[in-house]
């Protein structure tokens, strides 16, 4: 709808605007998270950088290994030119590459500075799906993952769109991911405030005893995170139907997100179960 935000002579991409606009309000939200429920500040917002990071190298790396057959039958393109190899298989993000990446390097940091996920999991988590709210209205402004046809008054017709087809209605499902991710961070953010209320007496006397004896406790929590799993799983295989751009991958009847969807899904589920006996298990 509207590519390019302009500024004098400055034309500044949509996507890139709205998505570094997503990142900072989830560490705003993450660090003002922790500071209000009694958890540690500065562990939510640093332990959200790092996933971050995290996030930015999954999300490349993900589609790299899943096209490296097409990347091998492609080397030739990297003496011949090198701009269309990167532009066919180093441009893409894919979201879930970034999900895994970015829990990776949470877990990272709640391993190097020995406080246990679930001291920054409440404000960490629901983060995840503020920021990916606002990023995919970036993805609708960019024309990107967009829907397909429909004759629907709703429909969106692109008029000059740098991913989607123009002239044609298509369903708008970027706004459609959007409003169903801003619901999942409420009721992230509102059906687990009380958990997260009760994180400060607990972190307290963790900070406490891994100065004394350099271990941590172990906590199984989980359930900021299984919830999140399992819903924006169901949100996704859903919007997968809905969707009208090819450059997803099929195996299958099923694209390449919704297999990775229940992937997802299947993931809470067992958090879910196993969290009474990730509780159990004794600190160090």
């Amino acid at each position: 709808m509207c590519p390019y935000l302009k500024i004098g002579s400055l034309n500044i991409p949509m996507y890139s605007l709205l998505g570094a606009a997503g990142i900072l309000l989830g560490w705003l939200f993450a660090w003002l998270r922790g500071r209000r429920s009694g958890m540690d500040p500065d562990d939510c917002a640093f332990s959200y950088m790092y996933g971050f990071i995290g996030a930015l190298a999954g999300a490349k790396l993900l589609p790299i290994l899943l096209n490296i057959p097409a990347m091998v039958s492609d080397l030739s393109l990297l003496t011949t030119d090198l701009n269309a190899f990167a532009a066919k298989y180093l441009s893409q993000m894919v979201f879930y590459g970034g999900l895994l990446g970015g829990l990776t390097g949470v877990f990272i940091y709640c391993r190097q500075y020995r406080i246990p996920f679930s001291s920054v999991e409440d404000a960490v988590i629901p983060a995840i799906p503020l920021a990916h709210s606002v990023a995919r209205i970036g993805c609708f402004c960019a024309g990107c993952c967009y829907g397909k046809t429909t004759d629907a008054a709703w429909g969106v017709i692109f008029k000059n769109s740098i991913g989607a087809p123009n002239g044609i209605k298509l369903i708008p499902t970027q706004l459609i991911e959007s409003a169903g991710l801003f619901l999942i961070f409420l009721f992230l953010t509102a059906f687990f405030g009380r958990h997260a209320a009760m994180q400060k007496s607990f972190v307290l006397k963790n900070r406490t005893a891994r100065k004394v004896s350099g271990k941590t406790g172990r906590s199984g929590a989980y359930r900021t995170l299984s919830f999140y799993l399992i819903s924006y799983g169901a949100l996704r295989f859903f919007i997968e139907f809905l969707r009208g751009d090819s450059i997803r991958g099929f195996l299958g009847p099923l694209s390449t997100s919704q297999w990775l969807s229940l992937i997802a899904i299947t993931s809470g589920i067992l958090l879910l179960r196993i969290r009474k006996s990730l509780s159990k298990e004794p600190a160090g």
